[in-house]
């Protein structure tokens, strides 16, 4: 039985990794607005739809496991993502973009969810933060090895097309894998439900949680912790390392430093929770301390190895969001776990990107790296407006 969990989640956990390939698109950007004629607007708003497409349907996604059986919604998401990627690699023009987007993130939609549903039911609810937490470290390292694999491939003169092959065939393999995934006797799939009682499902599930305060207060803290990670990855990082005198190879063992920090912060993050028993002083804490990394950072004439560590800090720190899941897969009933984690992470990739676009606005890397640490404050503040949810024995 046990073996069977792990082969599960395992497999879940291959989902998961496949689900992360729209990373390339950042890489094949400048190739796809060459050979399909298109303009920067139009490359920046294909991107854009996947971001929303991806953003709406997760807050349904979670839901839809208390309707369907995972082993379903896997071959759902990944025929889905296959197919966004055929599109993707044979399309000639704007519209086959476009498509291609909302292909592959209605089927991404459901790979991180689905880990945290089978999570949830394939091991006791008592080690959910960890396996969940774990979930989130393959997922790291994945998008990291991802990153360095396809920029180096890309740099070294391989067809973006011969990789997006490359990468259709992984789903593939996956596919196969599915049809030796054992069934769930947990889940309650209601595979006769018409599809009008199957949305009513779905809806009551998503409005059950949302109904809870402490969700909406955890989903902020923990959009708020993520999202500042996201923007010192994505914008912020070259700016600051630019200023400390760090060559190109120097600023990217840096950058990746950030993603090798959070994969190993959001398991630890969770022993450590359980060792004090107790969520919100570590998840308050977690924040103060990534806030405090980044303020170290602003300091000038920091020597190289002195930015490792705290860009490693300030990663391991912002792993302690994870921690917000296992708060909101402790306020509500266990079978809303799937739905709960989907409307958290929802809310945390629309936050992210707000602030994201925010910290964009300012001219000085300075002020933005401040302001970070003052939000990450406010966030371990506003934290203490939950109740303590480590089960009393």
């Amino acid at each position: 039985m046990e073996s069977r969990a792990w082969f599960i989640w395992l497999i879940s956990n291959l989902v998961v990794i496949f689900s992360n390939m729209q990373i390339i698109y950042a890489f094949i950007s400048v190739n796809l607005e060459k050979e399909l004629g298109l303009t920067i607007a139009q490359v920046a708003l294909a991107n854009s739809v996947y971001t929303w497409t991806f953003a709406i349907l997760q807050f349904f996604s979670g839901a839809t496991f208390n309707v369907f059986s995972s082993k379903k919604i896997y071959f759902f998401s990944l025929s889905t993502i296959i197919l966004g990627f055929l599109v993707l690699v044979n399309g000639n023009n704007f519209a086959h973009l476009i498509l291609s987007q909302v292909l592959i993130a209605t089927g991404a939609s459901f790979g991180f969810i689905g880990a945290a549903h089978i999570s949830s039911i394939c091991f006791p609810v008592a080690q959910f933060g960890l396996m969940f937490s774990l979930v989130q470290t393959i997922s790291s390292l994945s998008a990291l090895v991802i990153q360095m694999l396809f920029s180096s491939l890309l740099a070294e003169g391989a067809d973006w097309k011969n990789l997006i092959v490359c990468i259709i065939l992984f789903g593939v393999l996956i596919f196969v894998l599915m049809f030796f995934y054992p069934s769930i006797l947990s889940e309650s799939s209601s595979e006769k439900c018409t599809i009008k009682s199957s949305i009513r499902t779905v809806m009551y599930s998503v409005l059950t949680v949302l109904k809870l305060r402490d969700i909406w207060i955890t989903s902020i803290v923990g959009a708020i912790t993520f999202g500042t990670f996201l923007a010192l990855n994505t914008l912020w990082a070259p700016r600051l390392l630019s200023n400390s005198e760090l060559d190109a190879v120097e600023s990217g063992v840096a950058t990746a430093i950030l993603w090798f920090g959070l994969a190993v912060g959001a398991p630890i993050a969770d022993r450590i929770s359980n060792l004090f028993k107790n969520r919100r002083h570590v998840i308050s804490a977690f924040a103060l301390l990534q806030g405090v990394s980044m303020i170290i950072l602003l300091c000038s004439h920091l020597t190289v190895h002195v930015v490792y560590f705290y860009m490693l800090m300030f990663g391991f720190f912002a792993g302690g969001h994870m921690l917000n899941f296992t708060v909101g897969s402790e306020i509500v009933k266990r079978k809303y776990i799937s739905t709960s984690s989907s409307i958290i992470n929802g809310f945390m990739f629309i936050v992210s990107g707000i602030i994201v676009s925010m910290l964009a606005l300012f001219t000085d890397h300075q002020m933005a790296l401040f302001a970070i640490f003052v939000m990450l404050a406010v966030a371990s503040i506003l934290n203490y407006a939950t109740e303590e949810t480590y089960p009393k024995k």
